[in-house]
C-alpha cells in the first residue's frame, strides 16, 4: 500500500437511499404525495415572480386506473434540460432553496412563499412509485420540452418530449401498497389535508372547482365570517370558548429588538381533562404547507388549555417535513407567541371578565395545576380560581373572607380522615380539597406570592384545636377511661356534639408498620438497623403508633359521664361504647380486621348497656 495519501468521491446507491427514505426518513409514504404538490405550487410561484405572463397557475391530480397511473401537473415554470440534470437528477441539490438564497439580499418577499428547501423532495416520488415520467416545459425562451424517466435505481433517461404548453406533468407508476392513491377520494383527503391553505388551486380528477380553500382564515379581512367557513372542515375547532388572531411580533433582546412574522389562530376549547385530554397542542404550516397538528413545544408549558393553528416563515422544517427543528428561531417564536397569549388574556380580563372566568370554570384543573410556573399568567389567575372545598366552591379570596385569619388548611391523600374536617368545621374553618391535580402547587404559589398565609395540613394542627382545661373535675371519668385505653385525656374543642376523638402523631402509620416488619423480620439487616433507629429517634420525641383518646369538655355526654364517674356509677361499657366510637370516627390506623375488632366491642358494649 502506497503511503501517500489520495482523495476519491463518495458512490451514491440510489435503491439503499430510497429504501432509507422509504423506511427511516419518512414515517408515512402518502408525503410522496405532499412533496410533488409542493414542487407544483412553487414552479408556479416561481412562473409567476419570473415570467410575469399573467398566467393563472392552476395543479390537477389526475388518475389513469387501467394503466395504474398517479399523475400530478402544473403549469408552472417548467423545467430546461440542464435545470433537470442539475436540480431534479442531482439529489440534496434544490432549485428553491437555490432561488430563495440568491435573492434573500435583493428580493426576499417575492421568494419568500417558495417552499422547498432540501433538495429531496422529488426523490420521495419513489416512495409511491416504481416509475416515474416527468414531462416538461419550461417557460424560458426557446426552450424544448424534455422527457425524464426513471425506475428508481442508479440511472435515468432524458430524452426530447412532446409537451407543446408550458409547465409540467408527473406521472407515477403506483407501487402495489400504493394503489389506494387511484381513488379521487383519498386523493381528495390528502389534498385538504395537506395543501388546505396553498395560494394555487388543486383540482382532482374531474371536479370543476379545487378542492383546496387556497387562504388561512386568519388572513382574511372578515375573519370571524373565515372562521365559521373553516370549522366546519376542522370540527375539533368548533366549539371555542374564546380565540384570536397571532399578529407579528417584536421582541425585545436587551441590546435589539427582532420582529417575529406571525400568523395563526389560538383558541380556547370547551373542556378539558388532566391527563386524558389536556390540550397545549398546535398545528403547525409553514409557507401555507401542513407540516404537523401535534407539535407540543412552540406554546407555552403552562398553556394546556389552549390550542392553536401557527404559521411563521421562522420556523424550519426537519428534512422529512413531518416536524420543526427547536433551534434559536423556534425559541424566537415561541417566545413571541407566549408574550402574545399572555397580552391577549390580560386584555381580556380587562374587557371580559365574565368569558375569563368561564374559562377558567371549564378549565379548572388544567390552568391551576401549570399557572404556578408562570409567573404572569398566575397573576391572571390567582383570584379566579374556584377550589373544593367542604363548604363548596370558593376561591382564596372568598375562603379568606369566611375564615379570617392567616391560616388555610387542606387535606391531601396524606390526611384522608374526615373528622379532621368535621373538628375544623366545628371552629368555622373550611378545608380545601388538595387531592385534585394542582391544587397544591397552586396553594404553594400563592403562599409563596402572599406572606400573610400559611398552609396547614389538617392533620398537622388538631392539637392547636385543642385547649387544656382544669382536671379536677373529669380527673374520675379519666381514670376510668383509662382502664379502656391507657393513653386518654381531658381537652376542650368544638364541636361540642363530638363527645371524643383519637389524635395520632405525625408519623404514627410509618412507626406501626415498621414495628411489625422489624417484628416479623421483612427487612434486610442494614436497613433494618436504619428503620428501627429512625423509629426510635421518633418515639424518643414522644410520638407514638398507638393513638390519644381525646375527650371533649365541652360534650354534655362527657359531661354527663363525668357526673356518673363521681358518683361511682359510670359502667365501663359505657367507656368502651365511647371509645370505639371514637375510633371508628376518627379512622387513622384502622385496617379492615382493626374496625371488625372495633365494631365488635361497640356492639358488645351496647348489648351490655341495654340487656
Amino acid at each position: 500500500m502506497s503511503s501517500h495519501s489520495s482523495s476519491a468521491k463518495f458512490d451514491l446507491h440510489l435503491p439503499g437511499l430510497l429504501k432509507v427514505l422509504a423506511e427511516h426518513l419518512y414515517s408515512d409514504r402518502r408525503v410522496g404525495l405532499r412533496e410533488l404538490l409542493q414542487n407544483a405550487h412553487d414552479s408556479c410561484s416561481r412562473r409567476r415572480i419570473e415570467a410575469a405572463d399573467g398566467f393563472s397557475a392552476r395543479i390537477q391530480i389526475s388518475v389513469d386506473r387501467e394503466a395504474g397511473d398517479l399523475i400530478v401537473e402544473d403549469n408552472g415554470c417548467g423545467l430546461t434540460g440542464d435545470e433537470i440534470v442539475s436540480y431534479l437528477a442531482t439529489i440534496g441539490r434544490g432549485y428553491t432553496r437555490q432561488l430563495r438564497e440568491e435573492s434573500a439580499l435583493t428580493d426576499p418577499e417575492s421568494y419568500r412563499e417558495l417552499i422547498g428547501q432540501f433538495g429531496l423532495g422529488f426523490l420521495s416520488a419513489f416512495l409511491i412509485a416504481s416509475e416515474v415520467e416527468v414531462h416538461t416545459l419550461s417557460f424560458q425562451r426557446g426552450s424544448e420540452p424534455m422527457l425524464w424517466r426513471s425506475t428508481g435505481d442508479e440511472t435515468y433517461e432524458l430524452s426530447p418530449g412532446s409537451r407543446n404548453k408550458i409547465g409540467t406533468t408527473i406521472r407515477l407508476k403506483c407501487k402495489p401498497s400504493m394503489r389506494f392513491l387511484l381513488c379521487e377520494d383519498a386523493l381528495v383527503d390528502l389534498v385538504q389535508m395537506y395543501c388546505d391553505l396553498l395560494p394555487v388551486p388543486i383540482y382532482v380528477g374531474h371536479r370543476r372547482y379545487p378542492i383546496n380553500r387556497q387562504h388561512a382564515p386568519w388572513d382574511e379581512d372578515d375573519f370571524d365570517l373565515a372562521w365559521q367557513d373553516f370549522v366546519e372542515s376542522h370540527p375539533r375547532s368548533a366549539d371555542a370558548l374564546w380565540k384570536f388572531q397571532l399578529d407579528d411580533w417584536q421582541i425585545d433582546l436587551g441590546h435589539d429588538t427582532v420582529q417575529i412574522p406571525l400568523s395563526g389562530v389560538i383558541y380556547v376549547p370547551s373542556r378539558s381533562t388532566v391527563s386524558l385530554n389536556e390540550f397545549g397542542d398546535a398545528t403547525v404550516f409553514i409557507r401555507k404547507m401542513f407540516i404537523t397538528d401535534s407539535n407540543r413545544s412552540l406554546l407555552p408549558s403552562w398553556a394546556r388549555f389552549v390550542r392553536a393553528y401557527i404559521e411563521s416563515p421562522m420556523l424550519q422544517p426537519t428534512a422529512s417535513r413531518e416536524d420543526i427543528h427547536e433551534d434559536e428561531n423556534f425559541e424566537l417564536v415561541r417566545e413571541a407567541i407566549e408574550q402574545q397569549l399572555l397580552h391577549q388574556i390580560a386584555t381580556l380580563c380587562r374587557e371580559d371578565i365574565r368569558r375569563w372566568n368561564l374559562i377558567v370554570d371549564c378549565h379548572t384543573d388544567l390552568i391551576m395545576g401549570w399557572a404556578a410556573t408562570c409567573d404572569e399568567f398566575f397573576d391572571q389567575i390567582a383570584d379566579c380560581i374556584q377550589l373544593r372545598t367542604t363548604r363548596g366552591m370558593m376561591t382564596v379570596g372568598q375562603y379568606r373572607a369566611e375564615c379570617p385569619g392567616d391560616k388555610i388548611y387542606y387535606e391531601t391523600t396524606r390526611s384522608p380522615s374526615f373528622f379532621e374536617q368535621v373538628l375544623l368545621e366545628g371552629q368555622s374553618k373550611p378545608v380545601i380539597d388538595a387531592t385534585w391535580f394542582g391544587v397544591l402547587p397552586f396553594l404553594q404559589e400563592y403562599a409563596r406570592r402572599d406572606r400573610s398565609v400559611r398552609l396547614v395540613r389538617t392533620d398537622s394542627d388538631l392539637q392547636s384545636l385543642m385547649h387544656d382545661v382544669p382536671t379536677d373535675y373529669f380527673d374520675n371519668l379519666v381514670d376510668a377511661f383509662k382502664q379502656v385505653c391507657p393513653r386518654t385525656k381531658i381537652a376542650d374543642f368544638q364541636p361540642n356534639a363530638i363527645p371524643a376523638v383519637f389524635l395520632y402523631s405525625e408519623h404514627a402509620e410509618f412507626i406501626a408498620e415498621s414495628e411489625e416488619a422489624l417484628a416479623k423480620d421483612q427487612l434486610f439487616p442494614g436497613i433494618a438497623d436504619a428503620i428501627s433507629s429512625i423509629v426510635d429517634d421518633l418515639t424518643d420525641s414522644g410520638e407514638s403508633s398507638e393513638g390519644v383518646l381525646t375527650l371533649n369538655a365541652n360534650s354534655p355526654l362527657v359531661n354527663q359521664l363525668a357526673i356518673a364517674a363521681n358518683e361511682g356509677t359510670l359502667e365501663r361499657a359505657c367507656c368502651e361504647l365511647v371509645c370505639e366510637m371514637a375510633k371508628l370516627f376518627s379512622g387513622r390506623m384502622m385496617d379492615a380486621r382493626k374496625m371488625i375488632q372495633s365494631f365488635d366491642v361497640f356492639s358488645g358494649a351496647v348489648m351490655e348497656i341495654v340487656k
